[in-house]
């Protein structure tokens, strides 16, 4: 009888690391980069005008939001009108939209197709081609939509927030969060932003 006990108690110790282990893993995997991390200038491609960009080309901007964005992701395009209202409506914030996704692994994220996407929604901000990953790698993003708050400091940039753009991807009428929103009316008020990370819903960016 007592053997048959420790024996079914190690089991269940055993099953209980490794349930620890595995949402440790999963932890690791999701944790953002803090907040407060600063990041060095990067230059991208604007697929429209086939230029490159730079963070510190907006010099004269308060603060840059890029938000990493997929054509093939509903999360994104669901979100196009609110991102659109939103670069218009802040005239101190430049906004961009990054794609970092592999178009070997989904062909409609093609820097070709890009172009067709910034064409077709009369974007009214750079839409930047990451296919190497250089700027995925450098904020840590993993989903997109993922915005990021960037402010400069010094040479660098330092982000202030990292996250959702809002708590209701599918309603926009439902949205009762304004995350994004928040930390730039907060930081243009000149406070740092009371919530710096809020877990973003979306599709997960493929690394190469």
């Amino acid at each position: 009888m007592k053997i048959a006990m420790i024996t079914l108690l190690a089991i269940q110790s055993d099953k209980v690391i490794r349930l620890v282990m595995l949402l440790a893993l999963q932890m690791a995997w999701i944790s953002p980069s803090p907040a407060q991390t600063v990041v060095e200038n990067t230059t991208l491609t604007d697929v429209a005008v086939k230029r490159g960009v730079s963070f510190s080309d907006f010099q004269s901007k308060k603060a840059i939001v890029p938000v990493f964005f997929c054509n093939g992701c509903p999360y994104s395009t669901i979100y196009i009108g609110r991102l659109k209202k939103m670069a218009a409506t802040y005239q101190d914030v430049q906004f961009l939209l990054i794609n970092a996704s592999p178009y070997k692994f989904n062909p409609e994220e093609s820097i070709e197709n890009m172009a067709k996407f910034a064409l077709d929604y009369q974007l009214n901000m750079p839409y930047l081609e990451d296919k190497e990953q250089v700027a995925l790698k450098l904020l840590n993003a993993l989903k997109c939509p993922e915005a990021f708050i960037l402010v400069p400091d010094g040479s660098a940039y330092k982000v202030v927030y990292q996250g959702a753009i809002d708590d209701n991807p599918q309603v926009v009428n439902d949205v009762k969060e304004h995350y994004l929103k928040a930390a730039l009316d907060q930081l243009l008020s000149g406070i740092i932003p009371a919530e710096v990370y809020v877990r973003p819903a979306g599709c997960v960016i493929k690394k190469k």
